[in-house]
């Protein structure tokens, strides 16, 4: 299957403006979807973590977990295929 292609009209640097603008978006969006967890895990009291770095929260919320046999699983261990 071949892969869709973007065409611009207009010249190369507006092409480059409106891509950059993309990924801005793109970029904010992440951000925010990110510190709407960050909140819910500290609502929620599962990190104890004070920052924006989304992995630290990771790790507190694993380090809450009492059961060490189950804190010390694989990441995707309860997914099934």
């Amino acid at each position: 299957m071949a892969k869709p292609r973007i065409v611009f009209f207009g010249t190369p640097d507006f092409a480059c403006a409106i891509l950059k603008a993309l990924a801005e978006e793109k970029y904010n969006v992440i951000e925010g979807i990110c510190a709407d967890v960050i909140d819910e895990l500290i609502d929620q009291g599962l990190t104890e973590a004070n920052c924006g770095d989304l992995e630290k929260h990771a790790y507190s919320v694993n380090d809450g977990i009492e059961d060490a046999e189950l804190r010390n699983m694989h990441i995707l261990a309860a997914i099934n295929n």
